[in-house]
């Protein structure tokens, strides 16, 4: 099969569950947001921000995410 970017792009896909301690920036999280928008045009889905900056709610979403502790680490979560 010839070299196709849409295929290439889907092998690359990963998940991530270590973060450094780097925060993200507005320029970063309005490119990973735009991101999301973009792909929800094509899929009917609903994103949330809800917010990344009180760590109460992290560990929440982190418990009730099937107890996914990386989740309460992670610099920006969304749902």
């Amino acid at each position: 099969m010839e070299n196709n970017a849409i295929l290439s792009a889907l092998s690359a896909r990963k998940s991530v569950r270590v973060f450094t301690p780097d925060p993200v920036t507005p320029d970063e999280r309005a490119a990973i947001l735009n991101a999301a928008f973009q792909h929800r045009r094509r899929q009917p889905a609903a994103v949330h921000d809800p917010g990344h900056h009180d760590p109460a709610l992290k560990a929440t979403l982190a418990d009730l995410c099937d107890h996914q502790p990386f989740i309460a680490g992670a610099p920006l979560v969304l749902v």
